[in-house]
């Protein structure tokens, strides 16, 4: 999800709302900001905002190791860092969005429908020309959720 104001724009604005309200030492704070870096990497594959340093794959792992082993954001986050790792993540995205789509299921469970909306945004923006099935698939579960608020996601 991309927020514009009249100075700048900011991508996953909700991250850091959701950052802002828990204590840095919470499992949903870990959680949060995996999920955000991880949006943020596959931003920069995906999209042409302006580039900026790549974040290591060994980062992205350490990230995520921090995220509970029984949170469900887990599992979806350790498929999105090996498919980075492993490469190709453009020329074949379908099992990123696969693990992206499972991503927003538990961050609906964990973390409420404005963070869900916005990994979904993302898979639908991400897929929108490489695969039509997954960006489908992402707008089917943003018109799932409880009010989301249509204003703030990408326009496509």
């Amino acid at each position: 999800m991309i927020v514009a104001t009249s100075r700048t724009v900011l991508p996953h604005l909700c991250f850091f709302e959701a950052l802002g309200a828990r204590d840095e030492h919470s499992v949903e704070y870990q959680a949060i900001r995996a999920g955000l870096l991880l949006l943020r990497e596959l931003d920069e594959i995906f999209t042409n905002l302006p580039p900026r340093a790549s974040i290591p794959a060994q980062a992205l792992r350490e990230a995520v190791a921090t995220v509970a082993r029984t949170s469900p954001m887990r599992a979806p986050m350790e498929g999105i860092v090996g498919q980075l790792e492993r490469g190709g993540v453009r020329s074949a995205p379908q099992p990123l969005f696969v693990s992206l789509v499972a991503l927003g299921k538990a961050a609906n469970r964990v973390l409420g429908p404005r963070v869900a909306a916005d990994v979904f945004d993302s898979v639908r923006s991400y897929a929108k020309d490489c695969d039509p099935g997954a960006a489908r698939e992402a707008e089917r579960w943003i018109r799932r959720l409880p009010h989301t608020e249509s204003s703030t996601l990408r326009r496509h």
